[in-house]
């Protein structure tokens, strides 16, 4: 998962949190990750894990990785807990 210093980097890097979602929405996977990170940290779990979701559908390793992990956390299918965590490694991750 990515740290709270990953996420302050990527938010300094583009300015502010708005300038980190419009990042994301133009889809850059990096920011989508940190927009997620952020979205939990301000106790918003169903937006985080969103935009968690698209990072890992764009082949971003640590959010496929993530969601597996997620998914594992909160009980989800095992089947797509491994489809991911399968992806992850594929990707190099």
């Amino acid at each position: 998962m990515p740290s709270t210093t990953l996420c302050l980097t990527m938010v300094l890097a583009h300015g502010s949190v708005a300038d980190l979602q419009s990042a994301a929405e133009s889809g850059d996977a990096a920011a989508m990750v940190a927009l997620s990170e952020s979205l939990r940290a301000e106790g918003n779990p169903a937006g985080a894990d969103a935009w968690l979701l698209d990072a890992a559908n764009t082949g971003h390793g640590a959010a496929m990785h993530t969601v597996a992990c997620r998914l594992v956390v909160s009980g989800g299918p095992a089947e797509d807990a491994f489809r991911w965590w399968q992806r992850a490694a594929e990707s190099g991750h």
